[in-house]
């Protein structure tokens, strides 16, 4: 239990800022304020808070609620002043517990991923701010016969990264109040939980105080009144799900809790994940939701959407929350199947083989039987927890009975999942991302409602989208003129997360050097043209073949998103269904959404065209049905609440192109009238 007497506080609200370029805030001297109660009403002395505090002009009568503890301003001097003389430096400076919170903004500066705090007294001319990690070291290294053995910083600012043309970097740093490492004796257990992660804003509820903050004093005023220092990993769980469920920002904690280790959260991601990296942003709420229902009674979840979508990226991440179930073990517990990338066998047994094997067991010849090794491995994953991956499951499907596509080219691939489905009990989880949804298995699969899940991706909210491009270092803050092109581009691609990766890095690149209007004047015609199409079909021309060019919009659009991606998925498309492709060639005549008549009634037109011959109802609905299942084709429903088809901007525009195509074709070979 940690002694009152020996708990200490430096605690920061600042409202105001004396700097034309950092806005005032509402909210931080109300945060300021509860901590300080809190430490108060668990018996924590008065002279051991140090409380400092910028409020706006409406908020000073705030501080009147309490008279045991004197705020003082939050200025540079005044701060410095404290953290030097009463934190790190001072002669009695000891205690078990000492608590950092500060509420305000802050910044990351682009060359070392620095966080720093603004001082109240920040200038358009003297850029004040504290260089947190560097006060973080010092805290943490403090000499033998000082310093708090137990130190909690709860920081509930902004990372949003400083733009050269927003603020000089190098007198931004050059300003900066730093704090020298003290010994490497003896190194204190730290926690530290941040509002934002690197490169985002924390979310803020005006006038009243920080979505952040609220949260966490919910938990903390949770606690029994002799609680000074809760499990903190556990209080930062639940603020993360009140957040979540909030819609708002997850927290990011690092933890130094055990000697020299270094704890971080979510955890590090294995080396070799194919798509989850730092550059990760938003579906905070979805992950959420996913990540509950895989760590309750959800064993096999499906993750299905358009190529490109962030389906593997979305799968890993998933990975990562459930690493509680491996306890860390990457390479023993994680088994991993990429049929996208591998060019191994995607046979069952090929594949249940290498897993096995992996797992120490030795297979003989005779043992790498399907059905052996069906039962093997469906023992070791219903017994022990593991978490399998596979990607890309399109590519073992193969053609139906009936000529659709959906069933499994090798028949243990679906005896496998529905063996883990139908187990009594199973400690595994399963996650598989695929473009196409199959049919059979999932028929058979929806029947354990409680063990099989599936969900469709898309693309990136706006909100996530202004995430993406401030991580990856674009303005976009409002003040921005860059702020209105990246906006239209990312509507005009609908959040296609790869797509935008692709133009952030053509944008960082050379030439452009994050010149956003220089990239802006080389592609700008064509996406005015997919704008002036689309507000043309709003005034009432829903239907024109356009040319669009969206996947062509860029050489490495061209060639990494079209040409590796696109293509792969219409030559697929093609060689397996015809009808299917045939109908996505004609509905791309549509600039919305209509009802599912208006599609088919294109393909009818077109078969009768090149075949001379009528196409069945019965053949319309398949190749319909073809493409709602590879996700080709998005259902709504519209303002006369009727279910209307559509095509995401992306494909439409590769479905113009192979509509021109298919038509030159049909000519050329004299198969049109």
């Amino acid at each position: 239990m940690i002694n009152p007497d020996e708990t200490h506080a430096l605690i920061v609200g600042i409202e105001t800022y004396n700097a034309d370029d950092w806005e005032n805030l509402d909210g931080p001297a109300n945060d300021a304020l509860k901590f300080a109660r809190w430490l108060l009403e668990r018996g924590v002395n008065s002279e051991n808070i140090h409380l400092f505090v910028s409020p706006l002009e409406k908020n000073s009568n705030l501080f009147n609620e309490i008279t045991s503890v004197r705020p003082q301003l939050a200025n540079k001097e005044n701060i410095t002043s404290c953290i030097n003389s009463q934190l790190i430096h001072g002669n009695d400076v000891a205690g078990e517990l000492l608590y950092v919170f500060w509420s305000g903004h802050g910044i990351i500066t682009p060359d070392n991923t620095m966080r720093r705090l603004l001082f109240g007294d920040i200038s358009d001319t003297n850029y004040k701010n504290l260089n947190f990690f560097s006060l973080q070291e010092a805290l943490k290294t403090s000499n033998n016969a000082n310093g708090f053995a137990k130190q909690v910083f709860l920081i509930d600012t902004c990372a949003e990264l400083a733009y050269n043309d927003h603020i000089n970097i190098t007198k931004f740093e050059k300003d900066g109040s730093n704090f020298g490492s003290q010994s490497v004796n003896e190194r204190k257990e730290q926690f530290v939980l941040f509002a934002a992660e690197e490169y985002l804003t924390a979310n803020n509820q005006i006038g009243i105080c920080s979505f952040f903050s609220q949260a966490v004093m919910n938990e903390l005023n949770k606690l029994p009144n002799a609680c000074l220092l809760p499990d903190m990993v556990e209080l930062t769980r639940l603020v993360e799900q009140n957040l979540v469920t909030e819609g708002k920002q997850r927290p990011v904690y690092k933890r130094y809790w055990n000697g020299n280790e270094e704890y971080i959260f979510p955890t590090p991601s294995p080396h070799d994940f194919f798509a989850y990296d730092a550059s990760w942003v938003g579906r905070d709420k979805l992950i959420d939701e996913l990540n509950q229902k895989l760590h309750n009674s959800c064993r096999f979840l499906l993750i299905l959407g358009l190529t490109g979508i962030g389906k593997t990226a979305l799968a890993e991440r998933l990975v990562i929350e459930l690493n509680d179930l491996i306890q860390n073990d990457w390479d023993k517990k994680l088994l991993r199947a990429n049929f996208d990338y591998e060019e191994k066998s995607t046979d069952f047994a090929s594949c249940a083989g290498r897993w096995l094997e992996s797992l120490g067991e030795q297979l003989s010849p005779a043992e790498k039987n399907p059905a052996l090794l069906l039962n093997r491995l469906v023992s070791r994953l219903k017994d022990k927890p593991f978490l399998v991956l596979i990607d890309s499951m399109e590519r073992l499907l193969t053609e139906n009975d009936d000529g659709s596509w959906g069933d499994f080219s090798d028949e243990y691939w679906e005896k496998f999942f529905l063996r883990l489905l139908s187990t009594k009990s199973c400690k595994s989880k399963l996650i598989v991302t695929s473009q196409d949804l199959p049919v059979t298995l999932h028929s058979k699969a929806s029947r354990y409602n409680n063990f099989y899940q599936r969900h469709i991706l898309y693309g990136l909210e706006e909100s996530e989208q202004e995430a993406l491009f401030r991580k990856q270092g674009l303005n976009i803050s409002h003040e921005s003129e860059d702020r209105s092109i990246l906006l239209r581009l990312g509507k005009a691609y609908k959040g296609h997360p790869l797509v935008l990766r692709v133009i952030i890095g053509e944008i960082n690149g050379e030439p452009f050097k994050k010149n956003v209007q220089a990239y802006w004047n080389e592609v700008n015609s064509k996406i005015e043209e997919v704008e002036k199409n689309l507000a043309e079909a709003e005034a009432g021309e829903t239907e024109r073949y356009d040319e669009w060019e969206l996947h062509k919009l860029t050489r490495k659009v061209r060639d990494e998103v079209n040409k590796e991606r696109l293509q792969v998925v219409f030559t697929r498309l093609e060689n397996q269904v015809r009808d299917a492709y045939i109908l996505i060639c004609a509905a791309s005549v549509y600039r919305i959404p209509v009802q599912e008549e208006g599609w088919l009634m294109q393909l009818a037109a077109l078969v009768s065209r090149a075949e001379k011959q009528v196409c069945s109802k019965e053949r319309q609905e398949q190749a319909l049905e073809e493409l709602l299942n590879r996700f080709l084709a998005e259902e709504s429903v519209n303002h006369n609440n009727k279910r209307v088809l559509g095509q995401h901007n992306l494909v439409r525009s590769v479905a113009l192109e192979s509509h021109r195509k298919l038509i030159q074709d049909l000519k050329g070979s004299g198969e049109a009238a």
